[in-house]
């Protein structure tokens, strides 16, 4: 069997128990986000979700403790961005993200980043038959 029959048997086998009216588990994550890493969750359609966030600074190091109130004085990444559900199964988004460290040499854009997010999820955990897992791309 050829790598291009394989990925579609397992193209088929993923959609397969999509085909019928199924009961689909809702929100299994609660979020989009997991602390810092995607989710398989993708935002309903029309739905906008607007974020801001922050890295901060050493706890309890060197370079922690009363100085630097345990780290909250000292934010090192901010970053601000949305997503957006363009369907009930794709979510595009774009985020700007600071960071504190130093730029690299000849390249001092790369403190300042601009992400950008497709997230389309190819099959949904279904209550009972269908898709044990969901899966997103």
């Amino acid at each position: 069997m050829n790598q291009r029959t394989s990925l579609l048997l397992l193209m088929a086998l993923i959609f397969a128990g999509t085909l019928g009216a199924q009961d689909y588990t809702y929100r299994t994550f609660k979020d989009t986000r997991v602390i810092n890493l995607q989710s398989p969750e993708v935002l309903p359609k029309q739905r906008m979700d607007v974020r801001i966030s922050h890295r901060f600074g050493d706890l309890a190091g060197a370079n922690g403790g009363w100085a630097t109130f345990y780290g909250l004085e000292v934010a090192s990444d901010v970053s601000i961005g949305a997503d957006y559900g363009v369907t009930d199964r794709l979510m595009v988004g774009i985020n700007r993200t600071k960071g504190a460290g130093s730029s690299v040499e000849g390249f001092p854009g790369l403190r300042q980043l601009i992400n950008g997010l497709f997230k389309f999820q190819l099959a949904r955990q279904t209550e009972s038959g269908g898709s044990p897992v969901t899966v997103t791309l």
